[in-house]
């Protein structure tokens, strides 16, 4: 188990200070009723996370985000996967550090922070409903690929 006095309630502080305290942790365990958020903080310090999907969209939210992040690796599928993942990286610093410095390197760059290039596929998104609409297709599906990188600028038609 783990030690009560390591396990610290807190009030409300301010994005500063809690992007801090998010640091201090070695694992974060999202659940399967993910942080959202909390989850996005806890990457954004470089704190590794784990995350087990679920059946509906609200509980694969963790599992989406860390595949943003690159660390597809550290979504799982069962409850015994997840314990044994936990185990595996609490017993493994050397995994951990390397998880760590992914996220902080990463941080500017990876999917889920590059706000320019979520722009560019929203943006790319609503065009192809526009030129689907313009071609008599205004109820079609719509599959956005948003793999590409800006640099390469894809064809609407």
């Amino acid at each position: 188990g783990v030690d009560p006095e390591r396990i610290v309630f807190s009030d409300v502080a301010p994005k500063d200070e809690h992007i801090k305290r998010c640091q201090l942790a070695d694992l974060f365990l999202d659940t399967e009723f993910s942080g959202v958020t909390t989850s996005c903080d806890i990457l954004w310090s470089g704190t590794p996370m784990i995350s087990k999907l679920g059946a509906n969209m609200h509980n694969r939210v963790g599992g989406s985000l860390l595949k943003a992040c690159g660390l597809k690796e550290l979504v799982v599928q069962t409850w015994a996967e997840y314990k044994d993942l936990a185990v595996k990286l609490a017993m493994d610093d050397q995994t951990l550090l390397a998880h760590r410095l992914n996220l902080e390197m990463g941080r500017e760059t990876c999917d889920l922070f590059n706000t320019q290039q979520w722009v560019y596929n929203l943006e790319h998104g609503f065009l192809q409903i526009v030129h689907g609409y313009e071609k008599g297709h205004p109820n079609a599906n719509l599959l956005c690929d948003f793999t590409y990188k800006r640099s390469r600028r894809p064809s609407l038609n």
